[in-house]
């Protein structure tokens, strides 16, 4: 097996160099990795470089977490996998000893190993990673690879639904339209909220395809008085110069607390 990654040299610039196929520890499994999403933070780092720089500047700076791929090997304690598993993963691994890891909050432990960050910015633009077992997952037989690297971004939004309070006859307003505000619409579909409006900042208004996919959802499914928004004419996207009217100024929405989850993609 032959193993290459991609490396960001400096912002705005990333190049592939070949490395070794890493050997799993006793704890870890061999992921040939088949599909990553690119998550807002990949987009910053490569951009401008990772959030937390490196102490080290001669460190490697690997981008992606969100990956789905098939098992090729496991360490001699794993029992859980076996090669040919599809899997996903999650991405941050927790040291397991600090107060927030034994309350069962893990995810905000402070000493968190997170892919594609401090303090190793190992990441998931590459042909084969090892990881530990306890952070990997099987994939139904439903899904395939690249639905699982879908998963972790999933997590993120059913996470928002649930600590914005979504749930059966709720009103929703989610803020963003990316993957993650896509992710939370559907959290919040799957636990019943009864409207639902996602707002973003676009640079020009959407097709009408596009709007009817996006706001007409609830509608096509039944009930409701969901609506579609107008497309805008060229004149309102593109006003001349010689218009003397200064353009409107937009407003926040501010929805009630106890009967919204926002989210920011």
């Amino acid at each position: 097996m032959k193993n290459s990654e991609a490396i960001l040299t400096t912002p705005g610039t990333m190049k592939i160099f070949p490395s070794a196929v890493p050997e799993p520890k006793d704890d870890e499994v061999l992921i040939e990795v088949e599909y990553v999403g690119i998550c807002g933070s990949d987009v910053h780092g490569f951009q401008f470089g990772p959030f937390i720089p490196p102490k080290d500047p001669n460190t490697k700076i690997g981008l992606g977490h969100e990956f789905g791929g098939r098992v090729v090997s496991v360490g001699s304690e794993v029992t859980d996998f076996k090669p040919g598993d599809r899997v996903c993963a999650e991405p941050g691994v927790p040291d397991g000893t600090c107060h927030y890891c034994l309350e069962g909050r893990y995810n905000i432990c402070p000493d968190v190993d997170f892919m594609a960050t401090q303090p190793n910015y190992k990441g998931a633009l590459t042909h084969y990673i090892a990881h530990p077992a306890n952070f990997v997952y099987h994939l139904p037989e439903n899904m395939d690879t690249m639905e699982g690297a879908l998963v972790e971004p999933a997590s993120v939004g059913m996470h928002a639904a649930l600590v914005g309070g979504a749930r059966l006859g709720k009103r929703i307003v989610i803020l963003g339209s990316g993957c993650i505000g896509l992710m939370t619409l559907q959290a919040c579909k799957s636990l019943g909220a009864s409207e639902i409006v996602v707002v973003d900042v676009m640079g020009q208004a959407p097709e009408d395809g596009q709007a009817a996919r996006c706001h007409g959802d609830r509608q096509r499914q039944g009930g409701g008085h969901g609506r579609t928004l107008p497309r805008r004419s060229s004149a309102a996207r593109a006003p001349t110069s010689s218009s003397r009217r200064p353009a409107p100024r937009s407003r926040p929405c501010r929805p009630s607390r106890s009967s919204t989850a926002a989210a920011r993609s």
